[in-house]
């Protein structure tokens, strides 16, 4: 109740400064156009046709005076008004105008010594050779992963400790990498431009990133390495977006317990994850905006070319979001070869892999900030609900404390 009387609010003073800023721009254009003042003067000379009187000349003069001469003198101070807030506009232009050029400056100079890096970033493989830039980061993946397979401990706290072991005997390079990287972020985010021109210059950083270094930057922010901040930047400017969810170390090993393997399923697996996670950020989104109705569902088609396969996301409640998975018997199987899997898997296996997602997007690769650590208290639990039937798995996640659902910060 308390989040929509606040987005009311929001909404009512959003309202008033856009009117006060539409008037604003009316007015002015009112003061610079020529037509006020030949209307004015056409006005002044019908008043004078029409009153003049040359017994009541002098009574006239006086009338002319008092009356024409406060117009005059209004017009006067509404112009000085005007000139003042010209001339402070363009001094505010032009300190922005010198602010964003020392901004590009530095961005671009970061983005260099970023480049520089990257390049001089290097590993010995076990063949003996060295392997730089872009490498380094391919090299590491396969080091990390033998580690990784080596630990007894639960999936996350395996890959985890993987991750830690590469990073100690690597720190010197991978700790100026990171620092370098989030300082890019850090001036971004802190810069005078608008939420648009961040995400521009933030795309631009983005499309220097490799999935090997996505890999990374996920890892690494899962660790003491890292700090809030560089979370929050994660989340914020959405870097993990083309980080394929196959390419992590544990889901690829639960995923191998219900016979689905990166060989055979990686391209089906990251593109049914990438269309659930795009329409729970499209749906609370909309929600955050007063665009949404709770309760109102959006389907996906999990299977290409038929509608055999369906999942539909429900945001029931703020606090809770219902996922319906849906297998019509009735309809033919997809043709192609990527999506035949579905058909194969058990009812058992389908409820595995649809909560591996629902983890991974609200609390891995959220790194539990926003739905868990953000808030505290009792955190996030995913449940499995009752079905109507053999055919249908219906998973819910809940937030507790009954506070909103987030993918990042509203």
């Amino acid at each position: 109740m308390g989040n929509k009387n606040e987005k009311e609010q929001c909404k009512f003073w959003e309202s008033v400064k856009n009117s006060w800023v539409e008037f604003n721009e009316w007015s002015n254009k009112l003061l610079s156009s020529k037509w006020l003042y030949i209307i004015l003067t056409i006005v002044l000379i019908l008043i004078f046709v029409y009153c003049f009187n040359w017994d009541g000349l002098g009574e006239f003069g006086e009338f002319f005076g008092g009356f024409v001469g406060t117009i005059f003198t209004l017009i006067s101070l509404l112009l000085v008004i005007r000139t003042f807030e010209y001339q402070r506009k363009e001094s505010k232009d032009q300190r922005n105008d010198a602010a964003i050029q020392r901004f590009n400056d530095m961005f671009f100079e970061l983005l260099r010594v970023y480049q520089e890096q990257v390049k001089e970033l290097c590993i010995k493989g076990e063949d003996g050779k060295e392997y730089c830039g872009k490498e380094f980061f391919a090299k590491g993946i396969e080091k990390m992963k033998q580690e990784f397979y080596k630990s007894n401990k639960s999936y996350k706290n395996s890959a985890k400790k993987a991750y830690m072991t590469f990073y100690e005997n690597n720190k010197s390079k991978l700790g100026a990498y990171f620092r370098t990287l989030f300082r890019i972020f850090d001036l971004i985010d802190n810069s005078i431009l608008d939420t648009k021109q961040r995400k521009e210059y933030a795309k631009i950083i983005r499309a220097q990133l490799s999935e090997n270094e996505l890999f990374f930057i996920r890892y690494n922010a899962m660790t003491i390495y890292s700090s809030d901040d560089n979370r929050d930047y994660i989340n914020k400017y959405n870097l993990l977006k083309h980080l394929p969810i196959f390419e992590l170390v544990e889901f690829e090993k639960k995923c191998k317990k219900i016979n689905i393997t990166k060989e055979k399923n990686s391209e089906s697996i990251n593109a049914i994850y990438y269309d659930i996670r795009k329409t729970l950020k499209d749906i609370l989104k909309k929600y955050n905006s007063n665009q949404y109705t709770l309760g109102t569902s959006k389907s996906i088609e999990l299977s290409k070319y038929t509608k055999k396969h369906k999942l539909y996301i429900t945001l029931k409640k703020e606090y809770e979001i219902t996922f319906t998975y849906e297998m019509d018997e009735n309809i033919k199987s997809t043709t192609h070869p990527n999506f035949i899997f579905l058909d194969n898997l058990k009812r058992e296996q389908k409820t595995l892999l649809l909560k591996l997602f629902i983890n991974e997007i609200f609390f891995d690769s959220n790194f539990s900030e926003f739905n868990k650590r953000f808030y505290g208290g009792k955190g996030v639990k995913i449940e499995e609900n009752k079905p109507n039937s053999e055919a249908q798995i219906i998973i819910s996640i809940i937030n507790v404390d009954k506070q909103p659902l987030r993918l990042k910060k509203v």
